[in-house]
């Protein structure tokens, strides 16, 4: 009989995570070249509101749980409010 046991009973966090397994963080940008191959290029602005986003993201993750919630909050809707702002397409 196959025993289903929950990450989260052994796991708790990014930060022990990476502990357990060896991660570590890549800042290279060439580490994924499919998102930056063929790519229109970023304003400042963007940029800017892109490191804002990440520099959050970091902070919170710091300190272990990141519940969904939370990461909706301080990552996916600055990114769709970026995203949807500058598209007239999904404008209603």
């Amino acid at each position: 009989m196959v025993q289903v046991l929950a990450i989260t009973d052994y796991i708790d966090s990014l930060a022990e995570a990476e502990i357990r397994f060896g991660l570590f963080r890549n800042d290279e940008p060439s580490f994924f070249t499919e998102w930056s191959s063929d790519l229109p290029e970023l304003t400042e602005s963007e940029k800017e509101r892109l490191d804002l986003i990440k520099q959050r993201y970091l902070y919170h993750r710091q300190y272990g749980h990141l519940l969904e919630g939370v990461v909706n909050f301080i990552v996916i809707a600055p990114l769709l409010e970026l995203t949807f702002c500058q598209s007239q397409i999904f404008i209603v």
